[in-house]
């Protein structure tokens, strides 16, 4: 199939939008948990002012995480932040955030007048909520 100048002109275009969008994206630029799956035009020189690779958090920096995303959060006694932490390797801040967030959501949609979120919606289908790939 072929394309024409004009066709090009707008798949240029958007490209170029997508890209100027990416590009002034926070969570992108600031954390974006998997830099090995960036297109490597957009990773090229001047493109971001700094580009710096952190490690997955330990399970210690997991139980932080998760103290932090929940805090405020009227836990269930069944919700142990330790077992969360230790079953939520490869998991990275964002990550953990999604979880605990879905977790409220879930109680939620489960029960409106819910008092507190139970460890059950933490884990779907007895895996660990997982947002990202």
């Amino acid at each position: 199939m072929e394309t024409s100048a004009k066709e090009n002109i707008g798949i240029d275009e958007t490209v170029t939008t997508l890209i100027k969008e990416i590009m002034e994206s926070e969570d992108l630029r600031q954390y974006h948990p998997r830099t090995d799956i960036i297109d490597p035009a957009l990773m090229r020189p001047g493109r971001f002012d700094r580009h710096i690779q952190v490690k997955e958090p330990d399970e210690d920096a997991r139980i932080s995480i998760f103290e932090v995303h929940t805090k405020g959060m009227p836990l269930a006694d069944d919700v142990d932040i330790k077992k969360l932490a230790k079953n939520t390797e490869g998991y990275v801040g964002a990550d953990i955030e999604a979880v605990c967030r879905e977790a409220a959501m879930l109680t939620l949609r489960d029960n409106l007048e819910a008092s507190e979120i139970p460890y059950k919606y933490f884990k779907e289908e007895g895996r660990y909520l997982t947002f990202f790939i």
